[in-house]
């Protein structure tokens, strides 16, 4: 699902479809609930994802609706520890995709 979300990021609708449909072949038959995670939850979320991401293939939607942007904490059952990590003890901070990844601190090589 990280690397579908990451297609939907780059707005590559087809590979978003694509690694969407993989994904919920292998829910398939995961349980409904798995450790903590609410697994039939995550497979409805998937579902709307790729319906809106088939829609923008199919040239039906301009946009992909951000209310799917994907998230672990809305198919977590269990509890989350709401303490936050300051950015600076995180070895990478997230940059978007045409930036890259760097290491906090460092340079990006290319």
């Amino acid at each position: 699902m990280a690397a579908a979300f990451l297609h939907v990021e780059r707005q590559n609708w087809r590979g978003a479809r694509r690694l969407m449909k993989t994904s919920l072949q292998y829910l398939e038959a995961a349980p409904a609930s798995y450790e903590g995670f609410d697994v039939a939850a995550l497979r409805c979320h998937i579902g709307e994802a790729l319906r809106c991401v088939e829609d923008l293939v199919a040239g039906a939607r301009a946009r992909f609706d951000e209310e799917l942007a994907f998230s672990m904490v809305s198919v977590f059952a269990g509890t989350i520890d709401d303490q936050a990590v300051p950015e600076s003890d995180l070895p990478y901070r997230v940059r978007r995709y045409d930036d890259g990844y760097r290491p906090a601190g460092g340079t990006r090589n290319r």
